[in-house]
């Protein structure tokens, strides 16, 4: 008979603690990860005359775009995990100081335990290319459900760790979770965090959401808020007051128990301003919403300026590692707050860097962790027979790869009986103009060139991929997603 959560519970907590312990030991004994920088993104029009007549030149631009303090926000593409590892040691290359104890805020919205596939895909614009998680993404979501609900609280808990040692001391933390494993996380956070260090339960009203005549509809989402410390913390309960209308009686009887603050001169049926509370009714996005940006987990932007603005100042570091659709740094950036966000998603981080965009953000570095997941790939106990990916994957498809005296390039291969050519990408490199381009140089000049058409078979897409497929639109060249599926039938 399994053994129930319960029962398991010490078995979850070892493992987490025992493998947090591991990586905060190798960042003590010198070992690091490094952030790659993709771009410096420059989203705002040039105001300040500092990037006038030339493209800044990483790194030598990085103190330019970040103003006087050097700052620079970041979005990182990859695994939270080892990216807070990264921030944790500091990145020499930019000129980041370790950020342990650095970080004010933190809000995060795992994923809830449904044993769904979260993850947003989309289309990228101009093709008819659907965005599919990558390899990358599957390892981490195999992992995080190989034993169910345990898996997925080992997964929070080493997690959490870090966030904790890289929360300062006047800082706080905000867990977004439902009901499907937050009593569960309660547990692991009062062990991380300290019980006393628990300073809310916030529920998040609305009114979306499934109807059934079979239970009690669900309506509402759960925040746990908790704090680093015992002492003082950034709570601005007047930047939150909310908006009441009540009767002049009941308004006086609640300035009498202090929940008003307000001077009471006012007449019944008034609007009066009252302390913040720990329900919140927050109306879900709408379809017609303009800050909508086609991720299905997005959250309203007001649920986050609430969070930041009571528990942050501008100026402020805020954090958000399960960064999905970007909300938090959107908002982070809307009320003069610094930002990283991550997300080990391609089509999450395509979604933010647009979004980013669009709202003329302030410089920022457009970052991933490199070779890191490479190594994660080769290294994962379900993959090791895999070997040369490249070779698989040309198989998979149905293509012959080439002898090495037709050619040293491994990820090149050709249909049998046809004149079609086939290249695959690595699984840790973006699909860009470039690979395109090589692709086609590829057809014009392999073995003679006498190729009818290339096919390009890829993980992840650069956001130039779209208009590097209409510039060779002529050229007979096809590009595909490698559906992670592959992979399981090997």
């Amino acid at each position: 008979m399994a053994k129930s959560l319960i029962e398991e519970l010490p078995r979850i907590v070892s493992e987490g603690r025992r493998e947090a312990q591991q990586i905060l030991e190798r960042l003590s004994s010198g070992t690091q990860i490094g952030l790659q920088t993709n771009e410096l993104v420059l989203p705002s029009k040039d105001v300040s005359g500092l990037f006038k007549g030339s493209t800044p030149q990483i790194p030598n631009a990085f103190n330019m775009a970040g103003g006087d303090s050097g700052w620079m926000n970041r979005l990182i593409y990859g695994d939270n995990l080892l990216a807070m590892q990264a921030l944790l040691a500091g990145d020499a290359q930019t000129g980041l100081p370790s950020l342990r104890g650095k970080v004010d805020l933190i809000y995060i919205d795992p994923p809830f335990d449904s044993k769904a596939d979260y993850r947003t895909k989309i289309s990228l614009p101009g093709t008819d290319i659907q965005q599919k998680p990558t390899v990358i993404e599957q390892f981490a979501y195999a992992d995080t459900w190989e034993e169910g609900t345990i898996s997925y609280l080992v997964m929070m808990y080493k997690r959490l760790v870090l966030m904790k040692e890289l929360l300062s001391e006047k800082g706080s933390i905000y867990i977004h979770i439902d009901w499907h494993v937050g009593p569960y996380i309660k547990v692991i956070l009062d062990e991380i965090f300290g019980k006393d260090n628990f300073r809310n339960e916030i529920i998040w009203h609305y009114s979306w959401g499934l109807r059934t005549d079979t239970r009690w509809n669900r309506k509402h989402d759960n925040i746990f808020y908790y704090s680093k410390s015992l002492g003082t913390i950034t709570f601005n309960a007047n930047e939150v007051l909310e908006e009441r209308t009540i009767s002049e009686s009941t308004a006086n009887r609640l300035k009498y128990k202090g929940a008003l603050i307000t001077d009471g001169n006012k007449g019944r049926g008034d609007s009066e301003k009252a302390l913040p509370s720990d329900v919140w009714y927050i109306a879900t996005i709408n379809g017609m919403a303009t800050e909508r940006v086609g991720y299905a987990t997005q959250k309203p932007e007001a649920l986050l300026e609430r969070i930041i603005k009571a528990s942050s100042n501008e100026g402020d570091l805020v954090c958000d590692f399960f960064g999905g659709s970007g909300t938090t740094a959107a908002v982070a950036e809307r009320l003069g707050r610094r930002w990283i966000t991550c997300d080990i998603g391609k089509p999450a981080s395509l979604v933010m860097r647009k979004r980013f965009i669009d709202q003329e953000v302030k410089p920022f570095l457009y970052q991933s962790i490199g070779d890191y997941q490479k190594e994660a790939f080769r290294n994962n106990k379900r993959y090791k027979h895999v070997g040369d990916l490249s070779q698989v994957v040309l198989g998979l498809y149905g293509a012959l790869p080439f002898t090495p005296e037709q050619t040293n390039d491994r990820n090149f291969g050709y249909i049998k009986g046809t004149r079609t050519l086939v290249m695959v990408d690595s699984p840790n490199r973006l699909t860009t103009a470039a690979t395109i381009r090589r692709a086609v140089e590829a057809k014009a000049s392999l073995l003679g060139g006498d190729w009818e058409k290339v096919v390009v078979l890829g993980w992840n897409f650069a956001f130039d991929i779209s208009s590097a497929i209409q510039k060779y639109q002529d050229s007979n060249v096809e590009v595909l997603v490698i559906p992670v599926s592959l992979l399981c039938n090997t």
